[in-house]
């Protein structure tokens, strides 16, 4: 599990490696982002992208590259360097 400071901390980052993973950003009422990246070395070198699915603001999965990932508290999301999927939902984030 990942997890996020709470209060006004400043953007993290979060990068999960391969396996199962639970990301929970903090609580950001200044404003700032958390990120959750899929664009990591040992992803990348599996040569498939990854299928984000949003569940709400915030909040979703991440699964495929022998990856499945749960998150809550994210703003930002980011790829692999492949072909990903992103499916939105009722939410205010950012993809990349």
């Amino acid at each position: 599990s990942l997890v996020g400071a709470d209060a006004n901390a400043y953007d993290e980052w979060f990068n999960p490696s391969l396996g199962v993973d639970t990301v929970a950003g903090g609580t950001n009422a200044a404003g700032f982002r958390d990120a959750l990246s899929m664009n990591d070395f040992r992803s990348n070198r599996l040569g498939v992208g990854v299928t984000f699915n949003i569940t709400g603001s915030g909040a979703g999965t991440v699964s495929g590259a022998q990856q499945n990932v749960t998150f809550t508290g994210i703003e930002l999301l980011a790829g692999t360097a492949h072909g990903d999927v992103f499916n939105g939902g009722a939410s205010t984030m950012w993809f990349r």
